[in-house]
C-alpha cells in the first residue's frame, strides 16, 4: 500500500506541475486584450498608405534612373498597370528621357472598402520633378498638384496595389 500511496502522490504531484504548465501557456495570450475594431481599421488604413508608398517609391526610382529591373515590384504591386508602367519606362529609355528630382505626395487618404481592400489617394505636386532628354529639362504636362490614387489589397499578404485611379476619377481637392 506505501508503495501505491507514493506513486499516486508522484503522479498527483508530477500531473498538478504539468497542468500547471498547460494551463499556464494556454493562458499567456489570454492577457493580451485583443485590439478594437478601430485599431485594426487604423492599422489596415496604415498597411494600404504604406504600400501605396513603396508602389511610389518605385516610380520615382525607375523614373529617374530609366531602369526597372523585373522583380521592381514584387510585393508591391500587380496587375495591367504594372505593364503599361515598364512599357512606359520602355519608352522613355528609347527616347533618352529620365526624370530629375522628386515630387511631393501629401494629403493621404483612406477608405477601407473591406478588410482586405482599401482605395488610397494624395495630392502629387510634380513641379519639382522635370523631365530631362539630353541637356533640355521640361517640366511635366500634367497640372500640379493633383489627385493621384490606387486600389489597394492584401490577399494572404502584404498589401499590394492593384490598379490605379485616373485623377479625374477622384473627388479629392489638391
Amino acid at each position: 500500500m506505501t508503495t501505491t500511496r507514493r506513486a499516486r502522490q508522484r503522479w498527483s504531484a508530477g500531473g498538478a506541475a504539468i497542468l500547471t504548465v498547460v494551463l499556464l501557456a494556454a493562458g499567456c495570450g489570454a492577457f493580451e486584450p485583443s485590439p478594437s475594431p478601430e485599431e485594426e481599421r487604423t492599422a489596415a488604413a496604415e498597411a494600404a498608405t504604406r504600400a501605396y508608398k513603396r508602389y511610389w517609391g518605385v516610380l520615382i526610382q525607375a523614373q529617374n534612373s530609366g531602369d526597372l529591373p523585373e522583380d521592381a515590384f514584387d510585393g508591391i504591386a500587380a496587375g495591367s498597370h504594372v505593364e503599361y508602367f515598364a512599357q512606359r519606362i520602355s519608352d522613355y529609355r528609347t527616347q533618352a528621357i529620365v526624370r530629375e528630382g522628386e515630387p511631393e505626395l501629401t494629403a493621404y487618404e483612406v477608405d477601407l472598402v473591406s478588410e482586405t481592400q482599401a482605395v488610397v489617394t494624395a495630392c502629387l505636386d510634380e513641379r519639382a520633378w522635370m523631365f530631362r532628354a539630353g541637356d533640355r529639362l521640361f517640366e511635366p504636362p500634367q497640372p500640379s498638384p493633383r489627385p493621384v490614387g490606387a486600389k489597394v489589397m492584401r490577399r494572404g499578404g502584404p498589401w499590394m496595389v492593384i490598379d490605379t485611379l485616373p485623377s479625374p476619377e477622384i473627388d479629392k481637392e489638391c
